[in-house]
């Protein structure tokens, strides 16, 4: 499975913000990032533990 590819912390947070708006389908993501449900939901896991240090 290839992961998307971030470019920089920018867009990681919005790849996050867009998860957690609810107007924004998971298939948007994909589509803008290249990012899955699955790799969307494992980076917001990450992005969490490294905020909790």
């Amino acid at each position: 499975m290839s992961e998307g590819i971030v470019s920089n912390s920018v867009d990681i947070d919005r790849i996050i913000e867009m998860a957690w708006e609810d107007r924004t389908s998971f298939d948007a993501i994909k589509l803008q990032f290249g990012f899955t449900e699955q790799q969307v939901i494992r980076l917001m896991r990450r992005e969490n533990e490294i905020v909790q240090f």
